[in-house]
């Protein structure tokens, strides 16, 4: 029998910003994302992705892995890179990766509309009546833990904001 094992590596603090834009005034019509995935200029996520990729090779470089007869799979999307330069990681990473949807961020909380802010201090969304922002789409900073918490917080906080003003 043989076993496959599989290593993930995550990218917590990505430097790359993407983007959130309304297709339609339909309000159950799906947004346009635009993740921007690795595409931050000077390449500093690919950087820390690969540096992941060197502690890995460092574990299969171990008693223990090699006690396992633990190896890698080439891919063949860069098999003219030499397997395991740092050419072909940096030619794969682009391949191998995907967005972990974890995204917040995209309706920013300010003084001013004018200045890119969606919500006021309370959540209320700048130009629309009765609509408040309840979700991670607040969260200004990527967190280092899932982001299930802090975005009920956040919908805490709203339901208490909401109870405050319909006193």
């Amino acid at each position: 029998d043989e076993q496959i094992s599989q290593i993930t590596l995550v990218l917590l603090h990505p430097k790359t910003r993407g983007r959130v834009f309304l297709n339609s005034s339909d309000p159950f019509a799906y947004p346009l994302i635009d993740s921007k995935c690795l595409a931050d200029e000077g390449n500093a996520d690919k950087e820390t992705v690969y540096m992941g990729i060197e502690k890995v090779m460092e574990l299969f470089d171990t008693e223990a892995f090699r006690e396992m007869n633990a190896t890698l799979i080439p891919d063949s999307r860069c098999a003219d890179l030499g397997f395991r330069s740092r050419e072909y990681w940096m030619c794969l990473i682009p391949w191998s990766s995907l967005n972990a949807y974890h995204g917040g961020g995209t309706c920013r909380m300010g003084p001013d509309p004018r200045h890119g802010a969606v919500v006021d201090s309370r959540l209320k969304v700048y130009g629309v009546r009765n609509l408040r922002i309840a979700d991670a789409s607040v969260i200004p900073i990527t967190i280092s833990g899932h982001m299930s918490a802090p975005a009920m917080m956040v919908g805490e906080r709203v339901a208490d904001f909401i109870k405050e003003d319909y006193k």
